[in-house]
C-alpha cells in the first residue's frame, strides 16, 4: 500500500521498532526457553525488517538517499537478502551519480547471484541478470569482467572498497 498515510503508518512502526530494540531484546526480557543465539537472531530479524520498511518508504517517496541508507544498514544486520539487494541497486542507480553506478551494478549483480537464504525467486533472478547484462554493456561497453563481479557478489554483500567498473567512456 504506496498511500500517503500507509508510508506514515510504515514509516513511524519502524522507527519505533529501532528506537526500542534494545529494550525489547535486552537479556531480562529473554525468555528462559529461548536460547542466546536465537534471541539474537530474532533481534536481528526485526532490526533489519524495520530497516527495510524505512528504505521501502523512503523509496516509494523517491528520497533515494535515504532509502539507499536504510537499505545498507539492513543489509548489514542481515547480508543474506536478495530482495534488498535488488532495491539498494534500484535506489543507487535512481541517484544517478556516476561515481555510484558501479555499486548499482555490484547490488544487481548480488541479487541476481546469490542463491542462499532469502535469495530471488529464480525467475526473477533470472530476469534480473538479463536486465544486469543489459545495463553493465551500456555502461561499460562489453560484458568483460560481468562474470567476475558476479561470482564476487554471489559471495559478498557489499562491493569492496576500492571497487571499480571503467565506464565506456574511460576505456575509450
Amino acid at each position: 500500500n504506496t498511500a500517503p498515510e500507509a508510508l506514515q503508518a510504515g514509516e513511524e512502526a519502524a522507527k519505533s521498532l529501532l528506537s526500542n530494540l534494545d529494550e525489547a531484546f535486552s537479556p531480562a526480557k529473554k525468555p528462559a526457553n529461548v536460547a542466546d543465539a536465537d534471541f539474537q537472531k530474532q533481534r536481528a530479524a526485526v532490526e533489519a525488517a524495520a530497516h527495510n520498511t524505512l528504505g521501502w518508504v523512503a523509496m516509494q517517496r523517491k528520497n533515494n538517499e535515504e532509502a539507499e541508507k536504510q537499505f545498507t544498514e539492513s543489509l548489514k544486520v542481515d547480508p543474506n537478502n536478495g530482495q534488498v539487494s535488488y532495491w539498494l541497486g534500484t535506489v543507487i542507480l535512481a541517484q544517478k551519480v556516476p561515481e555510484k553506478q558501479a555499486q548499482a551494478l555490484y547490488h544487481f549483480a548480488r541479487a541476481s547471484s546469490y542463491r542462499g537464504p532469502n535469495a530471488l525467486p529464480d525467475q526473477a533472478r533470472t530476469q534480473l541478470d538479463t536486465y544486469l547484462q543489459k545495463v553493465y554493456t551500456q555502461y561499460h561497453g562489453d560484458q568483460s569482467g560481468l562474470a567476475e563481479i558476479k561470482q564476487q557478489a554471489a559471495s559478498q554483500p557489499f562491493p569492496p572498497a576500492d571497487f571499480k567498473i571503467k565506464s565506456a567512456a574511460e576505456i575509450a
